[in-house]
């Protein structure tokens, strides 16, 4: 949009002038200018990875109503949100759908944030088809519960999901290969080992870095 490629130049010109830049992912180094790269600073945003967390599918599912035979597969969207890239997301589940007739394309909006670690646990795969990210808590979220993941490589998708188990990076925005991978993991029916590579996105550590940042510039 207008306004998105306005806040980008302003953003531009704003980092020429500062002691010290973060941003929220590797990617994002390289829409700002070479000559910033010494005093660019990576920083996802962090989660509360207490408070979301693994645990059993069937106590989930009981917890929030979902029914036991289906398999859900999760997106996030809010109306007007077009950078999600809704259509493509329907369009996948669309396709899914021919060969999991007992999918369900499970919209998440509006929810309490205190009922989002049971979404998780009781969803089967959560899709992400954004245009263009910073650090998604969703995938973040997600990857702290265990929930297996299908993402274009946009944002930090790449560096959360490197080695995570069950969990595929598209470089593309096919929606057939895209379906694939989602039916692959539907088959498979096992959850990733997302839990595991979680301590780095906590919020305690994430907090601490940026501490850091402000000390050196103190500092000077």
């Amino acid at each position: 949009t207008l306004k998105g490629y306005l806040i980008k130049i302003l953003s531009i010109i704003s980092s020429l002038f500062a002691k010290n830049i973060i941003v929220k992912s590797e990617e994002m180094i390289f829409h700002l200018p070479k000559i910033l790269s010494s005093k660019i600073n990576v920083i996802p945003n962090g989660i509360d990875t207490k408070f979301f967390y693994p645990m059993p599918m069937h106590d989930a599912k009981s917890h929030i109503g979902f029914d036991h035979k289906k398999k859900y597969i999760m997106f996030f969207f809010s109306e007007g949100q077009v950078v999600k890239n809704p259509d493509m997301a329907t369009e996948v589940f669309r396709m899914v759908k021919n060969n999991y007739p007992d999918a369900v394309f499970f919209i998440a909006t509006g929810l309490n944030y205190e009922d989002l670690v049971y979404y998780y646990n009781a969803s089967h795969v959560l899709i992400h088809t954004s245009f263009h990210e910073g650090s998604n808590n969703s995938i973040k979220e997600a990857l702290s519960c265990n929930l297996p993941i299908v993402s274009v490589n946009v944002g930090d998708a790449g560096e959360r999901l490197r080695n995570v188990n069950n969990c595929f990076v598209l470089d593309s925005y096919d929606p057939i290969e895209f379906a694939s991978k989602v039916e692959e993991l539907l088959y498979l029916d096992e959850r990733s080992n997302g839990h595991k590579f979680i301590k780095e996105i906590s919020i305690e550590n994430t907090a601490k870095k940026v501490a850091k940042v402000y000390e050196e510039i103190h500092n000077g």
